[in-house]
C-alpha cells in the first residue's frame, strides 16, 4: 500500500484544513486525546501510528484530508476540459472501490467533481463486496445534488448520467448471458467489453472477442445472444421506462469503512472478504450481505449519505433503513435518526454499531447505541461464525424457537431494548427497542451470505416495515424454497415490466418457481414474444445466468398497423407510422423495433431503430441512401412489449438523377 501525502506542502495544507474544521487547537486536542501547544506539531499519521489505539480520529482525518485532495483534483480536471468542451461529460473509469488510501467517497464524487459518465466494477462480474460498488453509483448520480453539480451553463439541466458497466471477465456462458442483463436492469445505459484481444500467458487465459483468423470466441458468441434481446428494443424500453423507486435504504458511510480499517489488522487494502473475517472485511461484507438479502426477497435497495439525511428529509422515502456495519456517524446523523424512527421508521443496525463520532473518537459509555437502540457495550467483539437460537417475539418480531448462522458477535447488554435472540456464548444476538411510532433492531452480528433462518429474519423486518412484496417468487417444490431470484420492476403509467435474473455464482438449480403478482394483468413474456394470459400467476423455469421479463398490461395487445407511402426514391425520406391496437381501452407508451429490408429480404442493420411509440402511435422518418437498391422493400414492425409483429411492403425507385 502506498499512503500519501507527506510532503511539506500537504502537511501545511492539512494543519489548514484541521484548523477550518476545529476551529482551535484545543478543539482538536479533546477530539484526539492529545496535547499538542502548537499548530506546527501536527502533522498526518500512517496506519502503524494508530493501529491498537482507541481513538482513530488522527488518521481519521487525515485520510479524509487527503480524500478531499482527490476530490478536488478530479473537480478542478473536469473544469478545465469544460472550460474548452463544456457540452462534453466527464468520467471515471475502474475506480477499484473504495479503500482508506484511494480517495474513493462515491458521494463525494458525484457531488463535487461533475461527472457525467462511469466505467465501473459491477457486482455482475466481481463476487467481492469490495467491488460491490456499481449500485453506489446508481444511488448517487441522479440525486438533486449530482444533478446540480453537473448542470451546464446558462440553466442547462444536467443530462442523464452515462453508466457503462464493465463485462467480459469471466468466460463461462452463464456469466456472458448474466452480465449485460443485470448492467441494464440495475440503470446501465451500455456495456463496456473487456476486451478485443486481451490475453495472460502466464495464467492461460484469454479474453478474446475473436480468434486470429476473425472469427468470434465461444465467450463472445455467448455474449452476442444475450445482447440480441436488448439491441432489438428490450435495452431501449428499460432506459425509457422508470425504474421501480428503491423503498429500504442503506447507509454510506466512509469514515466507518477508515475507522474499521484501524481496527483490523489487515496490510493491504484490499480486503480480506472471507468467512469469519475482521473489521475490515466485515465492513464490506455487511453492506453486501444485506444487499443480497433483499434480492432474495424480490425487493430493491438504494445508498443514502448522512449529506443527504442531514439535509432534506430523505429518511421520509424509506420505511426500512440499514445502518451496514456503521461505526462512525455524527452526533447530527444520530438526532435524524432517532427522529426517523420516532415518526414511524424501522432502523437496523448491526455489529459494532455507532461506536465512535465521524472521526472515529469512541462515544462515550456507548451513549449514541443506547439512545437509538437500547443497548451498551461491555467489552470486546469476535468475528467468528456463530450460531444464535430465538427466544422471542416483540414489536412484530417473532424469533422463537428459530435458528440463525450468522458472523461476529460483541459483548453487550440490553439498556432498554428487549433481547428476542442469543448467541450460543449467551450474548444477547437481536434486541428491540420501539420507539415513538417506530422501532430500532439490533443485529448483534452480521450476516451471512445466505441462511434460511437470517433470510425469514430480513422477510420480517420488511413486513414490519409495511413493505409489501407486491410481486414475489414461491418455490413449486416442497422444501425447495427460490434461490437467486433478483427482480426490477420498471413502470410508465399503467404498464409495468418486471424482470428477473438469476445470480450464476450463487443458485445451480432449474427447478419450476411461481410468480405472484399483485393483481391480475395480461401478461406477456417479452423475451419470447408469448401471450400468457390475463393472470395473477406465471409458472417460470429460469437456469441460473438467465433473465426473463414479464409485461403486465391492462389490455390485450390485438395488432400492429404499419403504414408507408407506396414508393419512394432513393435518397428520399421514408415515412412510417406505426399504431398499437388493443382488445379494449387505449394503448400505453409501447417501445416498437423497426427493420427495413431490401429486395433480397435482408434486415439492413443501418436502419435497425427501437422508438417510443407514444399512447400507441409512432411516426417516424428514414433516410433513405442514394444508392439502395430499386424493387421491393418491406418494413417490419415489432412491438417489444408483446411481440405482436406486422409488415409492410413499399417500392424502391432509382435515384432521382
Amino acid at each position: 500500500r502506498h499512503e500519501v501525502c507527506f510532503g511539506p506542502h500537504c502537511q501545511a495544507r492539512y494543519r489548514e484544513w484541521l484548523k477550518t474544521t476545529y476551529g482551535t487547537l484545543e478543539a482538536l486536542n479533546r477530539e484526539w486525546d492529545s496535547a499538542y501547544t502548537g499548530w506546527e506539531q501536527v502533522a498526518g499519521v500512517r496506519t502503524e501510528d494508530i493501529r491498537g489505539k482507541e481513538n482513530a480520529a488522527p488518521f481519521v482525518d487525515f485520510r479524509q484530508f487527503m480524500t478531499g485532495v482527490w476530490i478536488e483534483a478530479c473537480r478542478e480536471a473536469t473544469a478545465a476540459y469544460h472550460e474548452v468542451a463544456p457540452h462534453i461529460p466527464v468520467g471515471h473509469t475502474n475506480t477499484f472501490g473504495a479503500d482508506p488510501f484511494t480517495g474513493n467517497d462515491y458521494w463525494r464524487f458525484f457531488t463535487e467533481v461533475g461527472f457525467g459518465w462511469g466505467q465501473e466494477y459491477s457486482e455482475a462480474i466481481k463476487g467481492s463486496a469490495h467491488k460491490a460498488i456499481f449500485d453506489l453509483w446508481r444511488s448517487f448520480c441522479e440525486c438533486p445534488e449530482a444533478k446540480a453539480v453537473r448542470a451546464r451553463a446558462g440553466g442547462v439541466p444536467a443530462a442523464p448520467f452515462f453508466n457503462y458497466g464493465w463485462i467480459g471477465y469471466d468466460r463461462r456462458t452463464a456469466a456472458a448471458h448474466y452480465e449485460p442483463w443485470w448492467l441494464a436492469l440495475h440503470g446501465a445505459r451500455g456495456v463496456s467489453w473487456f476486451a478485443a484481444n486481451a490475453l495472460d500467458t502466464e495464467r492461460g487465459t484469454s479474453w478474446a472477442l475473436v480468434h486470429p483468423s476473425l472469427s468470434f470466441t465461444g465467450y463472445s458468441q455467448a455474449a452476442q445472444e444475450a445482447l440480441a434481446d436488448l439491441r432489438a428494443g428490450c435495452g431501449k424500453l428499460l432506459m425509457e421506462y422508470d425504474r421501480e423507486t428503491p423503498r429500504v435504504a442503506l447507509l454510506w458511510s466512509y469514515p466507518s469503512m477508515l475507522v474499521a480499517w484501524c481496527e483490523s489488522q489487515a496490510d493491504e487494502p484490499e480486503p480480506d472478504e472471507r468467512d469469519g473475517t475482521d473489521s475490515y472485511g466485515t465492513h464490506f461484507r455487511s453492506a453486501f450481505h444485506i444487499r443480497q438479502h433483499l434480492n432474495e426477497l424480490q425487493l430493491d435497495y438504494a445508498y443514502v449519505a448522512p449529506e443527504q439525511i442531514l439535509s432534506r428529509d430523505v429518511l421520509s422515502d424509506y420505511p426500512l433503513v440499514f445502518l451496514p456495519f456503521t461505526v462512525a456517524a455524527p452526533a447530527a446523523l444520530v438526532d435524524r435518526l432517532a427522529t426517523y424512527v420516532e415518526a414511524g421508521g424501522t432502523l437496523v443496525g448491526d455489529l459494532r454499531c455507532l461506536r465512535t463520532d465521524e472521526h472515529g473518537k469512541p462515544v462515550a459509555d456507548s451513549a449514541a447505541l443506547q439512545r437509538l437502540f437500547g443497548v451498551r457495550r461491555t467489552g470486546s467483539a469476535t468475528y467468528a461464525a456463530s450460531s444464535v437460537r430465538g427466544e422471542g417475539a416483540a414489536a412484530g418480531i417473532d424469533l422463537a424457537g428459530r435458528s440463525l448462522a450468522v458472523y461476529g458477535r460483541e459483548a453487550l447488554t440490553a439498556a432498554g431494548a428487549r433481547a428476542l435472540a442469543a448467541h450460543a456464548t449467551g450474548e444477547p444476538a437481536v434486541l428491540v427497542q420501539p420507539r415513538g411510532a417506530g422501532v430500532a433492531i439490533y443485529l448483534n452480528f452480521s450476516l451471512p451470505e445466505y441462511d434460511p433462518g437470517t433470510l425469514d429474519l430480513v422477510a420480517q423486518l420488511t413486513q414490519r416495515a409495511g413493505l409489501r412484496r407486491n410481486v414475489r417468487v414461491e418455490g413449486v417444490a416442497e422444501g425447495r424454497p427460490p434461490r437467486g431470484y433478483e427482480r426490477n420492476t420498471f413502470t410508465r403509467g399503467p404498464l409495468a415490466v418486471h424482470g428477473f435474473i438469476r445470480d450464476h455464482r450463487r443458485c445451480r438449480d432449474s427447478d419450476p418457481v411461481r410468480i405472484v403478482l399483485a393483481a391480475p394483468a395480461h401478461v406477456y413474456d417479452l423475451r419470447q414474444g408469448a401471450y400468457l394470459g390475463q393472470t395473477s400467476t406465471v409458472p417460470a423455469v429460469l437456469a441460473p445466468g438467465e433473465t426473463a421479463l414479464y409485461a403486465c398490461l391492462p389490455y390485450r395487445v390485438t395488432g400492429l398497423d404499419v403504414a408507408v407511402p407506396a414508393g419512394v426514391a432513393a435518397g428520399a425520406e421514408l415515412a412510417v407510422h406505426v399504431a398499437v391496437r388493443t382488445a379494449a381501452g387505449a394503448a400505453g407508451d409501447h417501445v416498437v423495433h423497426l427493420d427495413l429490408c431490401g429486395p433480397t429480404g435482408r434486415a439492413l442493420a443501418p436502419y435497425a431503430r427501437n422508438a417510443v411509440a407514444a399512447g400507441g402511435t409512432l411516426t417516424t422518418t428514414f433516410q433513405l441512401a442514394y444508392n439502395d437498391p430499386p424493387g421491393t422493400w418491406t418494413v417490419r414492425a415489432r412491438d417489444v412489449l408483446t411481440g405482436t409483429t406486422s409488415e409492410t411492403a413499399f417500392a424502391v425507385r432509382p435515384a432521382a438523377p
